[in-house]
């Protein structure tokens, strides 16, 4: 389960677990509206699928803040 909170005007807050349908439904907020900003420092897991949006936002100019040391390690892994 992933729970999305909008935080600020451009900026949301994500906490749980970035995978499966979550993906999707981030993905179906994020074309309503374009937000500058993810808060991660609740997210706990993430997918494959999860990894691929989280790197395409981030280069689009998406800030990913706070993530977990576990989410980081991901995002900075080689793609496979």
């Amino acid at each position: 389960m992933l729970r999305i909170t909008a935080a600020a005007e451009q900026s949301l807050v994500l906490e749980g677990r970035l995978v499966g349908e979550w993906v999707t439904e981030l993905q179906r907020m994020l074309r309503q509206r374009p937000y500058l900003q993810l808060d991660l420092s609740q997210v706990r897991f993430v997918d494959a699928a999860g990894v691929a949006l989280l790197r395409r936002l981030q280069s689009e100019g998406v800030v990913l803040s706070s993530p977990s040391p576990f989410v980081a390690e991901l995002l900075n892994s080689r793609p496979t």
